[in-house]
Formats: structure tokens, C-alpha cells, sequence
């Protein structure tokens, strides 16, 4: 994959939950959970992949942060980070759930980066272990304002490293 190589931006709204809670997340409007309710979200869906829970990464929300205030669609292209990005969902765990929908588009049985996949590879990603997001409210084409949030892995290799995705994404052992 090359650097200038895009990604499949899956926009679903469904309201179908990763975690057997009841949904706490809050509006991408309310800054007193954002961080806790992110990575909350990603490791409930990590545990069902055998992968390690994600601690914050301020350096990462940061990066983030001066990304998304340029509103700018697109991925900011850091080299040695790895990054996943949404747009138009009111929720944390909305965007979230989007991009563990790709999902049902990778392949198990014969791993490897497939369009449609790179943020559900990248969230369960088993080397990751930082992550850093931000959220901003953006027009774009459209002149509507949306929501735009980006976040930032340590750890890009579910582009650039091809024979670690045996390794690196499990299968579901648990949950919907």
C-alpha cells in the first residue's frame, strides 16, 4: 500500500452495541468522558479478538487534535503511526462501531490487508497499544457541520507489514 493509498470510509448508523452495557457514550459534544469513553470502546471490542487492552496516548490526541482542527478529510499521513478516521456519527461508539463492522469484510482464513478492512485490522491490531483521538465539528462540501474524529495508534503495521496479520488479528472469541 503506498502512502498516498486511501482508505474505505464506512459511514453505517446502527445502533447495535460492542459491549453488554448499557450505552454510556456520550455526545462528541461532551469532553468530560471523550477519553475514557474511547478507550473503553475500542478494548471492549479488542477483549473479543484476544487482543491487549489500549491506554491513551496524549501525544497521540494531540497529533490528532492539530489534524482535525484543519478540517481537512483525509488521513494526515504520520509515518510510524496508524490511523482510522470518521465522519457524521453524533457518538463515540457510533464511529467506533463502523469501523468494527469491516469485520464481516476480512478474511481469516487466508489474513492480509484488504480494502474495506484497515480499520477493523488497526483496532484489534495485537501489537497496538496507544491510542490518541480527537473530535471536531467540521463543514464540509455540503456546508453542513459534522462531526470529524480521528484517532492515532501506535503501531501502522496492519498497512506496511502484510505477514503479521496471522498474528495480529484474531479471530472473535466472544460477543456479537
Amino acid at each position: 500500500i503506498a502512502q498516498n493509498d486511501t482508505c474505505t470510509v464506512l459511514v453505517v448508523f446502527e445502533p447495535a452495541r460492542l459491549q453488554n452495557r448499557e450505552p454510556t457514550d456520550p455526545s462528541f459534544a461532551d469532553n468530560s468522558q471523550f477519553e475514557t469513553q474511547v478507550v473503553d470502546d475500542h478494548n471492549g471490542f479488542r477483549s473479543r479478538h484476544s487482543a491487549n487492552p489500549l491506554k491513551w496516548s496524549s501525544q497521540q490526541a494531540i497529533s490528532s487534535r492539530d489534524w482535525v482542527s484543519k478540517c481537512q478529510w483525509g488521513h494526515p499521513g504520520h509515518p510510524g503511526v496508524g490511523e482510522n478516521i470518521a465522519l457524521g456519527y453524533s457518538k463515540v461508539l457510533d464511529a467506533i462501531n463502523a469501523w468494527a463492522l469491516e469485520r464481516v469484510n476480512y478474511n481469516f482464513d487466508s489474513p492480509g490487508f484488504r480494502s474495506g478492512t484497515g480499520h477493523f485490522t488497526q483496532m484489534v491490531w495485537k501489537k497496538t497499544s496507544e491510542v490518541g483521538c480527537a473530535k471536531k465539528q467540521c463543514r464540509f462540501s455540503n456546508g453542513n457541520p459534522t462531526w470529524y474524529f480521528v484517532c492515532q495508534y501506535q503501531s501502522p503495521e496492519n498497512v506496511v507489514n502484510a505477514g503479521q496479520f496471522k498474528g495480529n488479528v484474531g479471530r472473535q472469541i466472544s460477543g456479537d
